[in-house]
């Protein structure tokens, strides 16, 4: 526990460094004691009896924490000396792969160049290779203008493969050379944390008015008086021998947990009563000063302390209660379990006019209190109800950034609010305006309000409409799933449930637009190897990076791995090689037919056009179709069904046409109805009706010309990801 934001290397670091010490003792203060103990940094306090010397007895304990000669330095490595000797001694192996690397990169690049000088006019090649291998900053105007004029001379070694392939196979092997070897490396790990250095530490001094600057008196590190038998003052060790610390917080944080401290388990106790009821039995949860207010129920307070289990027989609670039980070991579960089962916990929250007249701040808890849910809370509901919600643990804080307008949003809006990155000087523009706490310091209680600033968040906020649009788009799917499962209680009790016997209106017909390009549990998105003897995959690795419109190899294009492959809702791009072919697999959820329409479209004037093939896992390659002229637009449909059973994979797989001696190499693959789409429709027929599959989070659907609320499910019921749809209708199959 202390506090973040010490400031940087241009302010005073003594200042900085009391300026955190005094913030670290007001949240031990308020969280873990219930005392304005920081009123005491300068004098004597002037309502509670705190002296100042107990302030700076306490300061002594947190002190040696933070390192006096380096105490902005937190970060701890756990790398040993054996594991960076055995870490350099990889890296020297490394580094003479990579010299072999670059000395056949240099000799194949001298050849790629000469292939390409033999492109253009003899008179030119002296000038072209002169100016290509003059250094940038030392070439002459003409070498600059030449190089401007005939940009393909520029060669580098992102563009070897279409010159020399084998060769640059050969040194991707390198490179896989070089990461295998890397990665035998010892992984160094850190702790970020308060780490005391080694030696005595200095004393801590009473500083006079509260200012570093004229220390006075030495004090040793001890606890507050008024939180000890009166004349047994409960002093730390300077240094414990035993541990590699001076042990004073290990034997602050025994004392709180001992049974002997009566400041920490009232504070506890309120604390989780104010979080269960919405208001603690001290309505200011970290001061039980004179300055704070009175708890409402004293004697409950007491018993609910030694039922957390500290309560002693030297100074603690069992003078009021006697028959608590002492030195117990301290449990929250027990205490929320206590809380939550009680009469008064489960009590309606339904107002009641007699009570209201006697009690209109329900401070007597006749009955249970409204709560307002908190900011991070109310966010994560609404994703959680679109849909949305992530259920992944653990991570990096997700981070926020400013918009267009100035609003502080998160970017990924999926995770929960707990991963969101809470920066004191961009605070989330909606969580903010709900109350989420600010984090100068800490926050003992939360404000509630209510102003018009949350209503015109809630109505207009991009995060607010995006996620109303998901609820709306899975309201309609999981209400088709349940139109679904009548509709075969129906077919259960006999009823008719052929198509013939259904009007058209009663179809469901789908927007893919609405749709992002997210593969479910259905679909497989990813790149891999089409063996053209055998007219079957080789390999299917899925893509890993989700830009937020596409999948591809890594966060840039082209990847080092991969190259250029990707695949988007528009379309996508062949990989450098044909191992890095670009795959949309899907996976038959039931049995029945497949129908496949669509066209392939190549758009660009440059590279070797685009192929691209269909194969069904059962019944083996289903159509190969290639588009090298950009003004070509290629019908890829099957005429007539394909009988696919439960768990086949129908897949496409785009790759390059295979011809060198381009330029330049542009493979994007699109769509004919749009300029920018790749277009395909797969319709699944089965046989019996099944229930609905799919990931309502990422299946979006838009229903229209239906005289129903929600058409039936065992008509229609087409997922689509963009252009790329699948449809189910009931058959007489």
């Amino acid at each position: 526990m202390v506090s973040d934001g010490t400031g940087d290397g241009s302010v005073n670091q003594d200042e900085a460094r009391n300026a955190v010490m005094a913030d670290t003792l007001k949240m031990v203060g308020s969280s873990l004691l219930g005392l304005t103990v920081g009123c005491a940094q300068c004098h004597d306090h002037r309502y509670d009896p705190i002296s100042q010397a107990d302030y700076y007895r306490l300061r002594a304990v947190f002190e040696p924490a933070l390192n006096w000669k380096r105490w902005q330095g937190r970060l701890k490595t756990l790398y040993t000396d054996a594991d960076r000797a055995a870490s350099a001694e990889i890296e020297a192996d490394v580094a003479k792969v990579a010299a072999e690397k670059n000395s056949k990169q240099t000799e194949y690049m001298a050849k790629a160049l000469e292939l390409e000088l033999a492109k253009h006019p003899e008179e030119l090649r002296g000038k072209l290779r002169d100016a290509y291998n003059t250094p940038g900053d030392k070439r002459s105007p003409e070498q600059q203008q030449l190089l401007k004029e005939r940009p393909s001379v520029n060669i580098s070694p992102g563009v070897l493969y279409q010159y020399l392939p084998k060769e640059a196979d050969e040194l991707k092997g390198f490179d896989t050379r070089m990461g295998e070897m890397r990665a035998k490396k010892p992984v160094e790990e850190f702790l970020h944390c308060l780490a005391e250095e080694d030696g005595d530490p200095p004393p801590t001094h009473l500083f006079h008015r509260g200012d570093h600057r004229q220390p006075k008196d030495v004090v040793k590190a001890a606890m507050l008086e008024i939180a000890t038998p009166p004349g047994q003052l409960i002093e730390f060790p300077v240094n414990d021998p035993s541990i590699n610390s001076t042990g004073r917080r290990l034997a602050f944080a025994k004392h709180l947990v001992s049974g002997r401290d009566p400041l920490l388990p009232r504070a506890l106790a309120n604390r989780l009563w104010m979080h269960h009821f919405g208001r603690g039995l001290v309505g200011t949860p970290g001061d039980f000063g004179q300055l704070g207010e009175r708890p409402t129920h004293p004697e409950l307070l007491d018993w609910l302390a030694s039922e957390f289990g500290m309560g002693n027989s030297e100074f603690g609670t069992e003078a009021k209660i006697p028959n608590s039980a002492l030195r117990i070991p301290p449990s929250f579960k027990r205490l929320h379990r206590l809380l939550m089962t009680s009469t008064v916990y489960r009590q309606s929250a339904a107002r009641r006019p007699e009570l209201d007249v006697v009690d209109p701040s329900n401070q007597l808890l006749g009955r249970m209190s409204v709560r307002r849910l908190e900011a991070e809370v109310m966010r994560d509901r609404v994703l959680a109800a679109s849909g949305s919600l992530s259920n992944a643990m653990f991570g990096k804080p997700v981070a926020v950034a400013e918009d267009f307008v100035g609003q502080v949003i998160v970017n990924d809006t999926s995770r929960r609010s707990v991963y969101v990155q809470q920066k004191r000087s961009k605070p989330e523009t909606l969580m903010r305006a709900f109350d989420a706490p600010v984090m100068e310091c800490n926050c003992d209680k939360r404000p509630a309000s209510t102003v018009a600033t949350q209503s015109l968040m809630l109505m207009n906020s991009e995060f607010t409409l995006k996620q109303a649009g998901s609820l709306a788009a899975r309201v309609r799917q999981e209400a088709v799933a349940v139109s679904l499962r009548d509709k075969n209680a129906e077919s259960a009790n006999g009823v008719d449930s052929h198509p013939a016997s259904l009007s058209r209106s009663d179809r469901a017909t789908f927007d893919p637009s609405l749709l992002p390009l997210r593969p479910s549990d259905l679909w497989q998105i990813g790149y891999g190897e089409f063996d053209e003897s055998m007219k079957r995959t080789k390999s299917f690795t899925k893509f890993t990076h989700w830009t937020g419109s596409q999948w591809q190899g890594g966060p840039v294009v082209p990847d080092p791995a991969i190259g250029f492959s990707f695949l988007n809702a528009a379309g996508g791009h062949t990989g450098n090689d044909q191992q890095h072919s670009p795959i949309r697999r899907w996976t038959a959820p039931v049995g029945g037919t497949v129908s496949i329409t669509g066209s392939l479209h190549h758009p660009s004037e440059n590279g070797d056009g685009v192929r691209l093939h269909h194969r069904l896992s059962r019944v083996g390659h289903v159509r190969f179709v290639r588009v090298v002229d950009c003004n070509q637009n290629q019908n890829i449909s099957r005429q007539g069904n394909l009988v696919a059973s439960r768990q086949e994979l129908p897949w496409s797989n785009a790759s390059a046409a295979g011809q060198p001696n381009r330029r330049r190499v542009d493979d994007r693959v699109s769509t004919s109805n749009h300029a920018d789409r790749i277009h395909r429709r797969v319709r699944i027929l089965p046989p019996a009706i099944h229930d609905v599959v799919g990931d309502p989070r990422q299946l979006r659907s838009r229903i229209a010309g239906s005289d129903r609320p929600v058409p039936s499910n065992s008509q229609l019921q087409r997922v689509s990801l963009r252009r790329l749809t699948i449809g189910r209708q009931s058959s007489a199959q």
